[in-house]
Parts: structure tokens; sequence; C-alpha cells
């Protein structure tokens, strides 16, 4: 019976071990062999090109970095809308392998033609299955007055739909 009893209490306190290590910042990091998000990143996640006049333009560039231990292949780099003020400059072609401990460099243009707000998203696809799609949201002003009151996520038929996620709160690891 003390077996019993003491073995019971093994699991009790390993349980208890393991919920005390997955919720203390920095021991619940991966195993080597698990994919995660930080593994492949792109950096910024968010390219905001300001107040750029019309019949201007300016380029800015943003990173994918991979660190996940072995080389992966680039499947695409797509643009949306593809047929807006925003451009991407030489994107590397489908299939295009980055070693691990390497990044890529992308640029992407913005060109307005008229008075607008901009808003678009370059996804980068990959052949990582923790990791299939990475995305960097674009945004750009040209307005001749009034770009300093509009933000990233603002468009320009003022209908409040844009896509941001208000809610930070990540209770699903339950560790409070």
């Amino acid at each position: 019976m003390r077996v019993r009893h003491w073995a019971l209490g093994l699991v009790v306190v390993l349980m208890a071990g393991a919920w005390i290590v997955s919720c203390t910042p920095g021991f619940n990091q991966p195993d080597d062999d698990d994919d995660t998000a930080a593994d492949i990143l792109v950096e910024p996640a968010m390219l905001d090109f300001g107040e750029v006049p019309p019949n201007n333009g300016t380029t800015l560039s943003f990173k994918v970095i991979n660190n996940s231990g072995s080389p992966i292949k680039l499947q695409g780099v797509t643009l949306e809308p593809s047929d807006g003020s925003f451009n991407l400059i030489a994107p590397p072609d489908a299939g295009y392998e980055l070693a691990n401990a390497d990044e890529k460099i992308i640029n992407v243009d913005y060109f307005p033609a008229v008075e607008e707000i901009s808003n678009g998203a370059v996804t980068v696809t990959t052949d990582h299955a923790g990791v299939p799609e990475l995305v960097v949201d674009l945004f750009g002003c040209s307005l001749l007055e009034g770009c300093e009151d509009i933000t990233p996520g603002d468009d320009d038929d003022d209908d409040d739909d844009d896509a941001t996620d208000d809610d930070d709160d990540d209770t699903s690891t339950g560790c409070g």
C-alpha cells in the first residue's frame, strides 16, 4: 500500500512540476524537434510608408528570417491587392532556398497615383510545416491633407471594418 501512495504522490508532484515549468516564463520553450513560429519570421511585420504625395514613391523592406535549424524554401511571395499602389520589387522566385541562420530581404514600393489611403499585405508561403505562411501588413497615405490623422488599418471608406484584433489576452494556456 505504501508503494501505491508513494507512486501517486510522485505523479501529483510531477504533474504539479510540469504545470509550474509550463507556466513559468522562459521554461515554455519548445524542444529542438518542435516547429515554432519564432523559428521563421518576418521583420518587421508591418511596413508603414507614412505620407507619400500622389505620383511619388518610396521603398521599404522586410526580412524573412530562418532560424529553424534547416533550410526552407520560399514557395511564393504574393501581394494583395495586386493592382494597387504597392508593388513588389524583384521578389524571390518560387522555390528560393533560404539556408538556416540566413535571411532574405524583400523590397516593397509604394507609388500612389491619386490621393488615397492604402492598405495591403505581402504573404510569404514556405515549405515549413510549422510556419507555412507569413504576412507583412502594408499601409500608406497619399492624402494632400489629413494623413497625420490616419493610422494603419484605416481605409478611405470609413466603414470601420479594419481587421484589427484588440483582444491581446491569450488565456488559452490556462496559466493565468
